[in-house]
């Protein structure tokens, strides 16, 4: 019986390149002859904010939320790198489809070396019922691959 193998690499990138996973890094899958395999843009789009040094995770995973409802978020975030992190945190609904911001909250953050911080913020879901993506962004000045984003999709429903 044979077995299909598949090996993994990281390789140094431009940042011009198409698919970078994070600033000069890019993953690549290889089969056992060599060839080179795509990766599905979707996992790529998503799996490149997990290579940042600069983390950020919203903790919330409810599927819906009834409009213009309050409620308090957690964003957490982790620093993998030996030089204190220091920026801003933004959580923002914006439609699914596209477009700008609806509701959003910012908070300066600072995160020690090899550290990381939780932070709440209170929103109120959009008062318009639909298809939203709520989105934090982690901002850290100077940084080539900033801001680090994390997603999750929400319905809002009428209340």
């Amino acid at each position: 019986m044979t077995r299909n193998r598949a090996q993994a690499s990281l390789s140094p990138i431009d940042n011009k390149s198409r698919g970078p996973l994070s600033a000069g890094v890019r993953a690549t899958l290889a089969d056992e002859t060599g060839e080179e395999l795509e990766f599905q843009p979707h996992f790529e789009e998503y799996m490149q904010e997990a290579f940042k040094p600069l983390g950020a995770y919203i903790n919330f995973w409810h599927p819906q939320l009834a409009a213009g409802s309050k409620h308090r978020f957690r964003v957490m975030a982790v620093n993998d790198e030996y030089d204190a992190a220091k920026g801003r945190l933004v959580l923002a609904f914006a439609p699914a489809s596209g477009g700008n911001e609806v509701v959003r909250g910012e908070t300066p953050f600072e995160i020690p070396p090899l550290g990381q911080m939780t932070y709440d913020f209170i929103l109120e879901a959009p008062t318009t019922p639909g298809e939203y993506l709520l989105s934090a962004k982690a901002y850290w000045p100077a940084r080539s691959w900033s801001p680090t984003l994390s997603r999750r999709k929400v319905s809002v429903v009428s209340a």
